[in-house]
């Protein structure tokens, strides 16, 4: 028996879904082929994927083109001939609305294929015209099953007319694993917040803010970054370290796989490469503290012009000197440059740009809010325009960051919710995520907010930024727990296979 499931475009998140209906239906038999109609697209710039197994076909009906741009006639003959040779016994296609998700289920129509549609979906998430929606029906009728998300999307295709009984949960899910992994390890421990590195032989002084290793002071006033998870460790260190101090410390690290790149003078060359995995190092001019992180595409409906009035507001309301948390947006669009007009007009500072720590100088690609020094001084407002990033680079902004927070005007679901709550973030959300529905517990994993109220929104900021540093931890573990036990990624895979199993 063969399954085919159909994706537009075979970005990250889809990966992960089929790498679950892999693990969960290949040992049952079945055969799984990734039906891909695009090589790329004009929305994302993910990076192009890999094939998973040689358990597991992908096969891309327009590797050369991009999907927006394909005709619709076009689109309908180069997915029946894909089809034709694949000839699956069951297909699940991404919703019901575009043409490639028509000419999947046209063919499975016209050949006895069971038909799943995978939808995120609810009534809310637009007017709805009664003339629009019985034609809607209509389509939805002609599909054996559904994979949805939650109870909101479950209801809408209820009432588009698929019988309860044949819809599952477990489509809106995420590689919960590789959020949860950096967070778990002890990124950025500041300067007496511990007393010893176990294995590496190094002790903090809490009165002196020192780093010493036998003794010898190796930095003063600067910060130790270990990841225990790989037993990786990397120093840097102060400018009167010298020579002697590096080897004494490459020495003390000599059973561990760290290699000379690893470690970086404040006083030299920085030999720390621009793709290394490292949060930026605590200095007068880097990020010190949490954030605020939102991750968008920069359009409308994403809500990114109240959210930077909202962060103004809640700036100016700080009292006594206090200094606010910085906003960090990942992402980008058309709507960049009227956000940046805004920051300006709200007397916000912006860092558009990051800087090698060492060397003062500013490059526009391939920099890393994990690698570089931010051009910004502590204190005030002050928004990070981090730019678009592929997955692999995501979870350390998580990782780093106090809370995200997800401002969008209408949401059928919000992945990125998924990823903080993995982190172990606590989440703000607007009232309008299809996500928040599932997974946020007012008080206990986050905050809503009406998503029109910019001082709703500012409010929630205060709230959750004024809360003590473990009650935020906790919150956050109640969200991990949470996100693992309702929305785990072997669910795509078990969703798919109770609909096999009526089959």
């Amino acid at each position: 028996m063969l399954i085919a499931i159909h994706f537009a475009r075979l970005g990250p998140y889809h990966l992960a879904r089929l790498r679950s209906a892999c693990d969960v239906l290949i040992p049952l038999g079945w055969r799984v082929v990734a039906l891909e109609i695009a090589g790329t697209d004009s929305t994302y710039e993910w990076e192009r994927e890999r094939v998973l197994s040689p358990e597991c076909e992908r096969v891309t009906a327009f590797p050369d083109s991009v999907f927006e741009t394909i005709p619709a006639a076009q689109m309908k003959k180069g997915i029946a001939r894909e089809l034709n040779r694949i000839r699956p016994d069951v297909m699940a296609i991404a919703g019901w609305g575009t043409s490639d998700a028509r000419a999947c289920l046209e063919w499975c129509k016209s050949n006895g294929a069971m038909a799943i549609v995978m939808s995120e979906t609810r009534a809310a998430d637009g007017r709805r015209v009664w003339w629009k929606e019985w034609l809607k029906s209509r389509i939805v009728r002609k599909y054996d099953a559904a994979l949805c998300g939650g109870d909101s999307h479950k209801q809408y295709l209820m009432d588009l007319g698929i019988p309860a009984e044949r819809i599952k949960y477990g489509y809106n899910v995420v590689d919960n694993s590789i959020f949860a992994e950096k967070r778990n390890r002890k990124w950025g421990m500041r300067i007496g917040e511990c007393t010893e590195i176990e294995g590496v032989g190094l002790s903090v002084s809490k009165d002196t803010e020192s780093i010493e290793v036998e003794g010898k002071v190796l930095s003063h006033g600067g910060t130790v970054i270990t990841e225990q998870g790989d037993a990786e460790a990397s120093l840097r260190l102060g400018s009167h370290a010298g020579d002697s101090a590096s080897d004494s410390l490459k020495s003390k690290l000599a059973d561990l796989p760290v290699s000379e790149s690893h470690i970086r003078y404040a006083d030299g060359p920085a030999s720390l490469p621009a793709t290394s995995h490292r949060l930026p190092a605590i200095g007068p001019e880097a990020i010190t503290g949490p954030y605020f992180l939102a991750s968008n595409r920069f359009v409308e409906r994403k809500n990114l012009g109240r959210l930077i009035r909202a962060y103004a507001m809640y700036v100016g309301r700080l009292q006594g000197g206090k200094e606010g948390w910085p906003l960090v947006l990942l992402g980008d669009g058309e709507l960049r440059g009227e956000l940046e007009v805004l920051c300006k007009e709200l007397e916000l500072k912006t860092v558009m740009r990051f800087s090698r720590g060492d060397a003062g100088t500013t490059e526009e690609e391939d920099l890393k809010l994990n690698s570089y020094k931010l051009k910004t001084s502590p204190g005030g407002g002050c928004v990070i325009f981090a730019g678009f990033r592929q997955i692999a680079e995501l979870p350390l902004f998580y990782a780093a960051a106090g809370a995200f927070i997800h401002p969008a005007l209408s949401e059928p679901w919000g992945l990125v919710i998924n990823e903080a709550m993995a982190s172990g973030l606590p989440i703000l959300s607007s009232k309008q995520v299809g996500a928040a529905e599932e997974l946020l517990i007012e008080g206990e994993t986050g905050f809503l907010f009406d998503p029109m109220d910019v001082q709703a929104i500012s409010a929630a900021m205060h709230r959750i930024a004024a809360l003590p540093e473990d009650r935020r931890q906790q919150m956050g573990e109640s969200g991990r727990a949470l996100v693992e036990k309702k929305a785990p990624l072997h669910g795509f895979g078990n969703g798919l296979k109770a609909l096999l199993l009526q089959k």
